[in-house]
């Protein structure tokens, strides 16, 4: 059977891909489980890596960039822009998606950080950068 966590993670993972199809950018997302991203997006002849995290975002929450590790095994590690381009924060219950660029140490994420980040334009302005 599988998870729920695995389910959600699946449905988020989806919305992001259709949400690149939107843009214009061609998804794919990896055969085989334990990659560090779970979308590689082609924009505008760039592949970019994003790395999906789920969430109902609440004033006052933080959303975790870490990989791996759980209340059970505390061992994790942050993600870094040699594996990750962007982070897509999905909120579960609006359905909307938030683009964060991945940043070098960086654990969490505050809710109002997060609301600047919009999905076109970060896009956008990203696709034209040296990082895309």
């Amino acid at each position: 059977m599988v998870s729920k966590q695995a389910l959600v993670g699946s449905e988020c993972e989806m919305l992001v891909a259709a949400r690149l199809c939107q843009q214009q950018a061609i998804p794919f997302l990896p055969v085989v489980g334990g990659s560090t991203a779970d979308i590689i997006a082609e924009l505008d002849g760039r592949l970019i890596r994003i790395q999906v995290k789920a969430m109902v975002l609440k004033e006052g929450k933080r959303v975790r960039l870490e990989r791996g590790g759980n209340s059970d095994n505390k061992r994790c590690r942050r993600y870094t822009p040699d594996e990750i381009d962007f982070i897509a924060v999905v909120d579960r219950k609006l359905g909307i998606v938030f683009v964060v660029p991945c940043k070098e140490g960086q654990a969490s994420i505050s809710l109002e950080e997060i609301a600047q980040y919009g999905w076109a334009e970060r896009l956008e302005k990203e696709s034209a950068g040296h990082r895309l």
